[in-house]
């Protein structure tokens, strides 16, 4: 004998064929709100439309720079602001004009377009440049690229990105974020650049050979 149906099978069967459900948020066929996309922020690079498992600044790592390789830089630097940090979503790498800033510094040879010249400009060295930015935190960069003509400096969200850390511009602010740390890196000026207060600490090792050097000028009667 079979079990008597219910009255209210019928009020509370769905739709079992998916491609009739439409999200209202995306107004796309084939799920509901629940499982939208839209409005998925990625922990990793904070842009909407993906979880971090499916990043594709996660999943695409660019190997390191190459002395063949030849970076874009395509920047204008405003009159005041040569020795300040500008951050850059477009820069491969982190780089830097300022010698006295690197607290290591290596020899390389390499060169990087600069498209505002219309040349090629050679790549002295790499590094690392360690500093604070006004808020007290502490900012260490590795992999910078030290290019003595470069009008100005560069951080580049793709390093930040591949370092493990997410950068979300909001409110005319670039905010990293990582797993235990959430700061601001800097502000939108006037100019529509995100220029950083970022303040390097000068590598003593600079001092003092710059020390060594006067001395031996000095000397030789100079």
């Amino acid at each position: 004998m079979k079990a008597p149906r219910s009255e209210l099978s019928n009020d509370v069967a769905f739709p079992t064929n998916q491609r009739t459900v439409v999200c209202f948020k995306c107004n796309k066929k084939g799920h509901i709100a629940r499982f939208c996309d839209k409005t998925v922020v990625c922990h990793h690079c904070g842009k909407l439309g993906h979880k971090k498992r499916n990043c594709r600044y996660l999943t695409r790592k660019k190997p390191p720079f190459k002395e063949e390789e030849a970076a874009a830089v395509s920047f204008v630097v405003g009159e005041g602001e040569a020795k300040k940090f500008i951050v850059d979503s477009g820069a491969t790498s982190h780089m830097c004009s300022q010698r006295e800033w690197f607290e290591e510094l290596k020899p390389f040879s390499g060169t990087v377009s600069c498209a505002a010249k219309s040349s090629l400009l050679e790549v002295a060295g790499t590094g690392v440049i360690r500093g604070r930015l006004k808020n007290g935190q502490e900012v260490v960069m590795t992999n910078v690229l030290f290019i003595p003509e470069l009008n100005g400096n560069l951080i580049s969200v793709k390093q930040i990105q591949n370092a493990g850390y997410s950068v979300l511009f909001k409110d005319n602010k670039a905010i990293v974020k990582g797993k235990n740390k959430t700061f601001v890196l800097c502000e939108l000026n006037s100019k529509g650049q995100y220029v950083s207060d970022f303040i390097p600490t000068v590598s003593n090792t600079f001092v003092a050979e710059t020390e060594e050097a006067e001395l031996w000028h000095r000397r030789l009667g100079h």
